[in-house]
């Protein structure tokens, strides 16, 4: 088998992780190649494995998702939601991968248009103001139907992985993992009319920019997976709904989804 490594390259420990984890493969017979090697080396691989923090995992999607092929984790990071094992775990669990005692979930992505750009995400797409004194206002459609008309800091779309995270923090819902699903979720709203709305696979979301900020060249932002970022005006339009790409994860452990939440809430105390 071939594994691509993808470690977080600003962090020495991940790094130097990483090092052991290919000296492990290699010695099991295994051929590796870096996330940096070119379109020919890449081809044929069949695992990512990204070591850091949940950052560096969604980078690895965003750069790997095309591929087909499923994503493992190792965590050297604080939460780690997207990433499935602990440093003092790894080893056990790269065996366990290697005699194909795995299972894969497969998870949803986004797909949409907006700020001139079109995008996928697996974890969520925020519509965010910038600075501070002021109110965004936003108009947002379902289906065509208007479903919020409001002012406030902004609106996360969601996939069931992103629900976890700024999602869960804003109030929004907890998806289960492999359901097809979005959460729309005001961040907040200056009205008490604007609770979260889950959406089924089939629909689209519309949100159109009413007032952006008055700060002179500071402009409301369209954020990716906190990776990639847009300016807005007043009349842009994103339009997003689930995607086709779906994004596989290999689970070694054997603790369920809401163990795992419940164990990474609890580290994040």
């Amino acid at each position: 088998m071939k594994w691509i490594l993808a470690p977080n390259p600003t962090y020495p420990e991940a790094v130097r992780f990483a090092h052991e984890v290919a000296d492990f493969l290699l010695r099991s017979g295994q051929e590796i190649c870096s996330d940096q090697a070119d379109a020919e080396r890449l081809r044929g691989a069949d695992f990512v494995i990204a070591i850091g923090g949940d950052g560096t995992m969604l980078r690895a999607v965003r750069r790997f998702a095309a591929l087909g092929i499923p994503f493992w984790g190792i965590n050297m990071g604080h939460m780690g939601y997207l990433v499935e094992a602990e440093p003092w775990e790894a080893f056990p669990a790269l065996e366990r991968l290697l005699r194909g005692e795995y299972r894969l979930e497969k998870r949803v992505t986004l797909a949409g248009t907006g700020g001139g750009a079109d995008f996928f995400a697996l974890n969520e797409l925020t519509i965010h103001r910038s600075g501070y004194g002021h109110t965004l206002q936003l108009e947002v459609r379902i289906d065509g139907t208007e479903v919020y008309r409001y002012g406030g800091d902004g609106l996360l779309l969601s996939t069931p992985t992103g629900s976890t995270a700024y999602n869960l923090s804003a109030g929004g819902p907890v998806l289960m993992p492999e359901s097809r699903l979005m959460a729309v979720t005001p961040i907040c709203a200056h009205t008490a009319l604007c609770a979260p709305i889950v959406v089924p696979e089939g629909s689209e979301v519309r949100v159109r920019v009413l007032l952006p900020e008055p700060d002179g060249d500071e402009l409301p932002t369209l954020i990716v997976d906190g990776c990639d970022r847009y300016p807005l005006q007043a009349g842009d339009e994103i339009a997003c709904r689930i995607g086709e790409l779906t994004v596989p994860f290999a689970r070694t452990a054997d603790t369920g989804f809401f163990t795992r939440l419940q164990k990474k809430m609890a580290k994040g105390r």
